[in-house]
This record gives structure tokens, C-alpha cells and sequence, in this order.
């Protein structure tokens, strides 16, 4: 059963006020998410556009513009419960969870969701965290869910804390954290078969936790406190935050910037790994839950009362340049899409994922691109290959900064084809009979293994079998096509081989007789009726080399029907000698 999503777009005035004093100072604008009393409970953005939080009881709200509009969706369908995290890997599949245990899956961006387990009489579930499209775990009260196949089929382990699992987190497909609720947490190194308990040295009460790399992990707690660990969770440094307020969530872009959010509207930043944390006056006074970032410098903030922050405070502009790639190029090849790209914002830019359509629409090249490239600075990117057939233009769209009014850049690709190039065969004969293969329309040639006629438009050839040859053909001053030309052999030029011979010194049918055979060197080779070879000729002529119905020693064979495979070892296919195989009757 699929949870259809009801739409209600809403248009937002945003407000927005500055913060010009201090370390990493940062610009926070509310975003109207259409309600002013309603929790915003979790946050989750894949890029600076694309992003989903979940809203009490039963709404998904989501964005493609950064938060400048928000759609709200609601889930129908889940009763009393009320949806508490949203997680998605990319910007179609996704999943989500509610407090009842109940894990849903989308595969088309948050339209529609299909639950995929639910167990009613589970305790609570806090949060859900996937590594990639099929590996994915819950936290809950008492066990930890986790899957392998996408979310078709979940398993539990035990939860190894004294309390409650709030929070779950994964830095790589081997280590992973999860969070308690008062001054423990929790490490895997070997993907969750087995966690490690930790705990925090001076903490009463913990409320979030971020894993920037395998090793450094961060948690807020009650007072303000920061705690962040260097070696997995073994020894913890306490961080001054100069607040007293409670901290409810954090989250770190990487090792060095994070964000912490708590009480009262309250935020502090940091730039340098904790060792400075400043406080950021917001425009609300609610109390702020969760944060997401995407960029040192880009963040969103979910909160009570509707509430949600956005800053874009040294936003990143990536500008499209330059197409530094050919303007023509050869029907039927690849060719290279090379970009010169400038960072014009005011904050190092790290990702995006550039595409390349068509002049229809479609999408023919698709590039992930993770870097750095700070602000003024140009940087050289080779995007991959498309496969041309026809002149076209062609779009370069960049998705991932914050400004989005200049991401895009065309180019005209002008394809040379080769409609003017035509051949005359393929080409029937009999065997022994010559064959003349023309091109016409090419610039130069170059047959494969065909001798001094190797360069020339025409060549003459006398095949005996179904045969083919290769000819590189140029055309358009630097285009080549590789083609082939065939000669196929004739069924109406009578039989190749006498199909009866009686070898009695008549003059008269008295041998096997092979057509053709003395023009092409050859193996001729005779087999009984179960198989057994019984003689064989090198270079069968009709003349002196023949076949008169004896045995390799010269015994006289009697009558019967009899096997042969005639091996061509003069015209060669791809290398290979060319087989022809038949039967005859011997005659007493």
C-alpha cells in the first residue's frame, strides 16, 4: 500500500537579520514552513538545493530550492504515531521512521511512501541512518534494526547501551556510533557486528552526537556542553561554549566546522574543531532541535514553533566557464566534455554533480564531483565521455552550490557523418569466380591484410567461401570508419564436389573431385561413417593429389558413404581457415 502525499506549496517572505561581529560570524534567515506551532523534529539535505524534514504529527516537508519553498506532504495513514527522523541517500530513494517502529521507503523523492516493517508493540524508535541505497539501521529503546537489501527485510541486535538508542550514526560501511541518553555512546569497527561502550567523563545527560571521520566525534549535552573525542570515544575533552543553555543538536561538516543548536534559539559555530565556539544570535527564540550542513558555511536548522534556519553566509557559487572541448567531431565516437570552472562565491565549494543533456532533454553524461575549490579560484574538470551520432547542442548543468542562477552552459557539438560513403557489396559468386569491391565517397584507405592493394578504393578478390574483408575508410579530413565488406558464395554454381565416384579405371568419375580446389592451398581430410579419419591430402588438385577410395596405407576402402572436410588454408577469415564439410558415395 502506498501513503499518498497531499502538495500544498506555500510562497514565503523570509526574514533574515546578520551577524558581522566575531569568529565565523554567519547570516541565519527563517524560512516559513506554514506552520507556527508545530515541531520540526528532523533535517536532512543531500546538496545546497535538495532537502526533507519531518513536522508532528504526520507531514514531510520538502524543498528543491534550499528552503525558499517548501511543499508540505502529508503522510496519510499513520494514525496516532508521529514521524520522528528522515534520512535520504540521494534525491529518490529515501526512508523515514515514526515512533511506533514503522520504517518507510521512497523511491521518488518523498511523494510517496511505502512502508517496508512495523512492529506495533516495539518500543520507541528515535532515528534512522543509511550507508548507502541497501545498508541501513534504526535506533530504538531496545534493539537496533538493521538491513542489507535496502529495507525488503530488517534484523535486530541487541541495544548494547544502558539506555535508550537516540541517535545512530555512520561514518563509512565499517565504523559507526550510536548515542545514549546520559553519558554513554557506543562504537563499531566492524560494520555493528560488534560495539564498543564508551563513556563520557563529566556528562550527566547527552542529547546529540556527530561523527565527522572514524575517529572524532563530537556530543552536546545539558549546560551548554560540548564533549569531543580524538581516539573513538576513549577519552573525551570538555569544550567552552560560553552558554549555559541546553544543547539539543550538532552536526560537523568535517573535522573543523560544526554547528551546535539548543534552548532559546540558541547557536554557536566553530571553524577550528571546537577549540572556539561563537554564539550566533538566531531570529527565533524556540528551542532548535536538529542541524544539517552540506557546506562549512551552508546549514538548516529545525526547531518548535515551525521552525526552521537556513544560512548561506559565504555561499558558494560554482560558475560554469568555459567548454574546453572540441566543436567538431567524428559520427559514431566519444568525446570528451572538459570544463573550466570558477568558484565566484565567497566559501570554498567541495561537491556537486554536474549533467550534460541533449538538445532533447536527455540526459547523456552524469558526473559526481567532489574537490575544493576555494573562492576567485578556476579549476580545469573533465566531466567523462558522450557517445555522438549528429550535430546537437548540449547543456552543462551544475548542481550543488547555493547560488543556482548561473549554473548552466551550452555548447554546439557539429558531427561529420558518413552518409556520403557507400560500397557495392555485398557481392554473390561462385566459387573460383573473382569479385570486385568498390568504395566510393571515402578520402583514403587502408584494408586489412590485403598486400599492395592495401591503400587502394577497389580490390579484386577470388574467395571460395563466404568471406569478409575490413577496410578502414577516411572521410571529412580526420574522420575514420572501420567497415566491412562481404562475398558470399552462390548456391546455384552446381555441386562443389561429385557427390559418387566409382574408382574402376573407367575414366569416369574415378576420383573425388573438389572444384576449385587446385587454386587455393588446402587440407583435405576423409572420415568413415563413426567419425574415424581415414586419409587426408595436403593440397588437393584433382590432379596427382586426389582421393581414389583408399585408406592412408593404400588399402582399397569398400563402398559406402563417406566424410569430408575441406580446411582452406589460403583465405583465412579473422585468421581462421575455412571449413566446408559434405559427404559422398563410393561406388564398387
Amino acid at each position: 500500500m502506498y501513503f499518498i502525499l497531499k502538495p500544498v506549496t506555500y510562497l514565503f517572505i523570509v526574514f533574515s537579520i546578520t551577524i558581522t561581529t566575531g569568529f565565523s560570524q554567519l547570516t541565519w534567515t527563517s524560512q516559513i514552513s506554514g506552520s507556527s506551532t508545530q515541531f520540526i523534529d528532523d533535517v536532512c539535505f543531500i546538496d545546497a538545493n535538495r532537502g526533507w524534514t519531518t513536522m508532528a504529527p504526520n507531514i514531510v516537508l520538502r524543498t528543491n530550492d534550499g528552503g525558499d519553498v517548501w511543499t508540505q506532504q502529508i503522510v496519510t495513514g499513520l494514525g496516532a504515531v508521529s514521524l520522528t527522523s528522515i534520512y535520504f541517500v540521494n534525491s529518490v530513494v529515501g526512508f523515514l521512521l515514526d515512533n511506533n517502529a514503522t520504517i518507510y521507503k521512497s523511491l521518488d523523492g518523498g511523494l510517496t511512501w511505502t512502508p517496508k516493517y512495523t512492529n506495533s508493540t516495539a518500543p520507541a524508535s528515535f532515528d534512522i541512518y543509511f550507508i548507502d541505497q541497501q545498508n541501513g539501521w534504526v535506533s530504538r529503546t531496545d534493539y537496533l534494526l538493521f538491513t542489507d537489501d535496502g529495507g525488503d527485510t530488517w534484523d535486530s541486535i541487541p541495544n548494547p547501551l544502558s539506555t535508550s538508542a537516540m541517535e545512530i550514526e555512520f561514518v563509512n560501511a565499517t565504523v559507526g556510533y550510536i548515542m545514549g541518553t546520559t553519558n554513554d555512546i557506543a562504537v563499531t569497527n566492524n560494520g555493528g557486528q560488534n560495539w564498543d561502550v564508551k563513556s563520557i567523563s563529566g556528562a550527566t545527560t547527552i542529547n546529540g552526537m556527530s561523527a565527522p571521520s572514524e575517529t572524532t566525534v563530537y556530543v552536546c549535552a545539558g549546560g551548554g556542553k560540548v564533549f569531543k573525542s580524538t581516539n573513538s570515544g576513549d577519552t573525551w575533552v570538555l569544550q567552552s561554549t560560553s552558554i549555559s543553555n541546553n544543547l539539543f543538536g550538532i552536526n560537523f561538516f568535517n573535522e573543523t566546522h560544526g554547528i551546535a543548536v539548543g534552548d532559546f534559539g540558541k547557536i554557536v559555530t566553530t571553524t577550528n574543531g571546537g577549540s572556539n565556539w561563537i554564539i550566533n544570535t538566531a531570529p527565533t527564540t524556540s528551542s532548535l532541535f536538529c542541524v544539517d550542513m552540506v557546506a562549512p558555511n551552508i546549514a538548516w536548522i529545525t526547531g518548535s514553533a515551525g521552525t526552521i534556519l537556513h544560512t548561506e553566509s559565504g555561499s558558494t557559487d560554482l560558475q560554469i566557464e568555459l567548454y574546453l572541448g572540441p566543436d567538431s567531431a567524428c559520427a559514431s565516437e566519444l568525446v570528451d566534455v572538459p570544463i573550466s570552472v570558477k568558484n565566484i562565491g565567497v566559501s570554498e565549494i567541495y561537491s556537486g554533480t554536474f549533467t550534460v543533456k541533449n538538445s532533447l532533454g536527455s540526459i547523456v553524461l552524469l558526473y559526481p564531483w567532489t574537490g575544493s575549490i576555494l573562492p576567485n579560484e578556476f579549476e580545469n574538470i573533465m566531466l567523462g565521455q558522450i557517445f555522438v551520432e549528429f550535430t546537437d547542442d548540449y547543456t552543462i548543468k551544475f548542481l550543488g552550490d547555493s547560488v543556482t542562477l548561473n549554473n548552466v552552459y551550452g555548447f554546439h557539438l557539429n558531427v561529420k557523418d558518413d552518409a556520403s560513403i557507400s560500397t557495392n557489396d555485398p557481392i554473390t559468386i561462385c566459387p573460383g569466380d573473382s569479385a570486385q569491391l568498390v568504395i566510393t565517397g571515402g578520402e583514403s584507405y587502408q584494408w586489412v591484410s590485403m598486400g599492395p592493394a592495401d591503400t587502394l578504393s577497389s580490390i579484386t578478390v577470388t574467395p571460395n567461401v563466404d568471406s569478409y574483408y575490413l577496410v578502414y575508410i577516411g572521410y571529412a579530413d580526420y574522420c575514420q570508419k572501420l567497415d566491412t565488406l562481404f562475398v558470399l558464395m552462390a548456391t546455384d554454381c552446381g555441386s562443389y564436389t561429385n557427390l559418387a565416384f566409382s574408382p574402376n579405371g573407367d575414366g569416369i568419375n574415378d576420383y573425388l573431385h573438389i572444384e576449385g580446389a587446385e587454386d587455393f592451398a588446402n587440407k583435405v581430410t576423409i572420415y568413415d561413417r563413426w567419425g574415424s579419419e581415414i586419409n587426408f591430402f595436403n593440397n588437393y588438385n584433382n590432379a596427382d593429389i586426389i582421393w581414389l577410395g583408399d585408406d592412408v596405407n593404400g588399402k582399397s576402402l569398400v563402398e559406402g558413404t563417406y566424410f569430408y572436410i575441406i580446411e582452406n588454408g589460403g583465405v583465412l577469415v579473422n585468421g581462421v581457415h575455412v571449413e566446408k564439410a559434405g559427404w559422398v558415395q563410393l561406388v564398387k
